[in-house]
C-alpha cells in the first residue's frame, strides 16, 4: 500500500508542479493563457497519467516488484505526462527551449510527429 501512496502522490505533486509552472510562465514571460484551460490541460494529463500508473503498477507489481515498478513506473509517467502536454499544445518550442533537456525533448517530438518544426 505505501507504493501506491507515493504514486498516488507523484500524480497530485505533477498537478501542482504543472499549475505552478504555468503561473510562473505567464508572470515573468508575459504569456496570456487561460487560467481554465491550463488548469484543464493539467488535470487530464494528471488523470491520464495516474490511469497508465495504475494499470503498470498492476500488471508489473506482481512480476517485477515494488521497487523495480516503481522506478520504471516514474520514467513511464514522466514520459506519459511530457507527451499529453506536448500533444495537448501545453508546451511549444519556446517553452521547451527554457527546460534543461528542452532541446532534446523538442528533437524527440518532431521525430515522433507530436509538434511540427518551427522556423
Amino acid at each position: 500500500m505505501q507504493i501506491e501512496a507515493v504514486m498516488i502522490s507523484e500524480v497530485m505533486m505533477l498537478f501542482v508542479f504543472n499549475i505552478l509552472n504555468q503561473l510562473t510562465i505567464r508572470k515573468y514571460f508575459k504569456m496570456k493563457r487561460e487560467p481554465g484551460n491550463y488548469i484543464l490541460v493539467s488535470f487530464t494529463s494528471c488523470v491520464a497519467t495516474g490511469i497508465l500508473l495504475f494499470l503498470v503498477n498492476q500488471l508489473l507489481k506482481p512480476v517485477i516488484g515494488d521497487i523495480i515498478t516503481f522506478i520504471l513506473s516514474l520514467i513511464i509517467a514522466w514520459v506519459c505526462y511530457f507527451v499529453l502536454l506536448i500533444t495537448y499544445k501545453a508546451l511549444d518550442k519556446r517553452i521547451l527551449d527554457m527546460l534543461p533537456l528542452g532541446k532534446q525533448i523538442y528533437k524527440v517530438a518532431i521525430s515522433l510527429h507530436l509538434m511540427r518544426e518551427e522556423s
